[in-house]
């Protein structure tokens, strides 16, 4: 008996992917396409808006005769007005090809999605200008790609030289390298590049912890725990709680997948209560525990979990492996009662959740942004964007509310109606999506407890 359960236990571990941490993508391929086709309808928006705003005479005659002069008239608070300024000077600008003040008006045309008037000054760089300036315009399109996940597309403009960066856009250079190389899984040559950023580097941190990533995907085990240890080591001397939480959730989860339980559950109590990552820490000290036969820690912590109200998988998990850790230390009549429960629970999730999927989902009304997480909560249910889609996506949509004030009356209006319209689509449709595959979570989980349903009464009847 015990044998077949610690069999099951092991399959419970690879089904639920605890060491991803990270819900799948159902349709990323589909996903990607949309966000490409929404970004370059949102680049003609802007082409087009511009086009028309700089005919009103406030605009058409806001001329300057020099870089430096132009650049006087920018201000921050006013994206808008400084873009229409920027268009309005471009032939100007390109005049001065040469002059280091082009980047500082390029990468403003990229952070507001003016797309054609950047690339338009990036080609006059590459045509006319020397090595160094065209290093540094590839640099500034290789970041615009980098925050779409085009990943081929970034190396390909970090292809060249980047020594000639200066030492801040080298190393963030490397590190685009590397995350690029690392998700279309050239973990070698990611690891060449993250190796190359110097411990005084501010991208030293993410480096190595996406250094130890990309060890630990190609089975590396001691190696990347070594890097984790070591970047520990140096956050504990200054601490920054975000980041100390991940490497420990990290290391945690890589010593319960290698089978180091008690290095493992130690890590795991390392995490803060309040993190981000409390809920799957406790998820990892249940399993830890039941790995090493203490099933009181097993159901104590799985206990905490069912009580949790947070709308996260390690909480959804925790109904499921409750009755687990019964029928393990062989208490069958609660094991039955618990898979019953949780049965029913899954039912009832998965019910609501195939409510909302069904229905219209309008998330026009939530300002979803960096601040929490990418996270909308409504119905008792959280969508959580940031791990499947690109951060670039929500700025570009919030960037909308920006040029409200100059549609009214506008030519562009209708444009802008029906680019407000593709988002709101396209939002739904991704936040659609993180639901189905929810659903796919929970009713693995549903199945799951009929299974231990059925093997409770197969074992009972056996042995009657």
């Amino acid at each position: 008996m015990r044998a077949h359960i610690q069999k099951i236990f092991t399959i419970l571990i690879i089904t639920m992917n605890l060491f991803s941490m990270t819900s799948r993508a159902t349709n990323q391929l589909e996903m990607q396409s949309m966000l490409d086709s929404v970004d370059k309808t949102h680049q003609k928006f802007t082409h087009e808006f511009y086009r028309d705003l700089l005919k009103k005479p406030a605009y058409k005659n806001d001329k300057y005769a020099s870089m430096s002069s132009l650049l006087k008239q920018l201000n921050s608070a006013q994206e808008i007005k400084n873009i229409a300024l920027i268009v309005n000077n471009i032939d100007m600008i390109k005049a001065y090809y040469d002059d280091p003040i082009i980047f500082i008006f390029i990468k403003q045309l990229l952070e507001m999605n003016a797309y054609n008037a950047a690339k338009d000054l990036i080609n006059e760089v590459l045509k006319q200008g020397d090595s160094s300036s065209a290093i540094h315009a590839n640099f500034l399109l290789a970041d615009f790609y980098f925050q779409r996940r085009q990943w081929k597309k970034t190396l390909q403009k970090l292809s060249t030289d980047i020594n000639f960066l200066d030492n801040s856009q080298y190393h963030y250079a490397l590190l685009m390298k590397g995350i690029s190389y690392q998700k279309i899984n050239e973990h070698l040559q990611a690891s060449k590049a993250y190796e190359k950023i110097p411990i005084n580097s501010g991208y030293y941190n993410s480096s190595q912890l996406n250094l130890a990533l990309a060890n630990l995907r190609q089975g590396w085990w001691t190696d990347g725990h070594i890097i984790i240890e070591q970047q520990l080591k140096k956050q504990k001397k200054k601490p920054h709680e975000t980041t100390l939480n991940r490497l420990y959730i990290t290391l945690a989860y890589s010593l319960l997948n290698q089978g180091y339980y008690r290095s493992a559950r130690s890590t795991f109590h390392q995490i803060g209560i309040e993190s981000q990552y409390a809920n799957q820490a406790i998820l990892g000290i249940a399993l830890t525990a039941a790995q090493q036969d203490d099933d009181i820690g097993a159901l104590n912590a799985t206990r905490y979990l069912k009580k949790q109200k947070q709308d996260e998988l390690a909480v959804h998990e925790s109904h499921l492996l409750m009755p687990f850790f019964y029928e393990k230390s062989n208490q069958l009549v609660a094991a039955s009662s618990g898979y019953n429960q949780a049965t029913e629970y899954y039912k009832k999730e998965i019910a609501k959740l195939q409510n909302i999927i069904n229905a219209p989902l309008d998330l026009s009304q939530y300002a979803i942004n960096e601040s929490n997480y990418l996270t909308v909560s409504f119905a008792n249910t959280t969508i959580d964007f940031k791990p499947e889609y690109p951060v670039y996506y929500f700025k570009s949509r919030a960037m909308l509310e920006k040029y409200r004030p100059y549609i009214k009356h506008s030519t562009s209006q209708n444009k802008y109606n029906e680019l407000t319209e593709i988002y709101q689509q396209s939002t739904s449709k991704m936040g659609k999506e993180i639901l189905r595959t929810r659903v796919d979570n929970l009713t693995s989980y549903l199945n799951q407890s009929r299974y231990g349903l059925a093997r409770l009464f197969d074992n009972n009847t056996a042995e009657q």
